[in-house]
């Protein structure tokens, strides 16, 4: 069965630094429920950066609790593996910082964006995130032009971990 995810606001950010007009976000998901898209990304989930960026750019349970999310579609975050894995934090004290338990949440689904460099790293990341109730998606970030036996692998891996 395939299943449509739409990631128009997190990748659209980066064109006007996530900060969406809130007439443009309303019209936006009453869209994507009426065409039943299974998941929309509705931004990137970050520790605080210095300089503007818009609220997209961290969708945080407080910023989410601000939008009505029409019925329909599992909205969800996207994480690069970086922002955990860079983190001075141990991984369980920065996810837990990001992230509050799926029951307490809006979101349903988080994508794990990662390097080839990361994957074998990121397995605690999947692992969190799904002990804590949220479906998980992993992305293979820069494939193109990456070997077909590298990419096996490292999906391999991934599908190892079994979350």
């Amino acid at each position: 069965m395939i299943k449509v995810l739409d990631c128009t606001l997190r990748d659209g950010g980066y064109y006007n630094e996530w900060d969406f007009d809130a007439e443009v976000v309303a019209s936006y998901l009453s869209a994507m429920a009426k065409a039943r898209v299974d998941y929309v990304e509705l931004g990137l989930r970050n520790f605080t950066k210095s300089g503007f960026l818009g609220a997209f750019a961290y969708t945080t349970e407080a910023f989410l609790q601000e939008l009505e999310l029409p019925e329909g579609p599992v909205y969800g975050v996207m994480v690069d593996a970086k922002t955990i894995l860079s983190s001075e934090l141990p991984l369980e004290q920065a996810m837990s910082k990001l992230f509050v338990h799926a029951d307490d949440s809006k979101i349903g689904l988080v994508r794990v964006a990662a390097h080839f460099h990361e994957v074998e790293s990121s397995g605690e990341i999947v692992k969190w995130l799904s002990d804590n109730g949220y479906i998980v998606g992993f992305n293979l970030m820069q494939a193109g032009g990456k070997p077909t036996a590298v990419i096996a692998e490292k999906a391999k891996l991934a599908q190892s971990w079994g979350y």
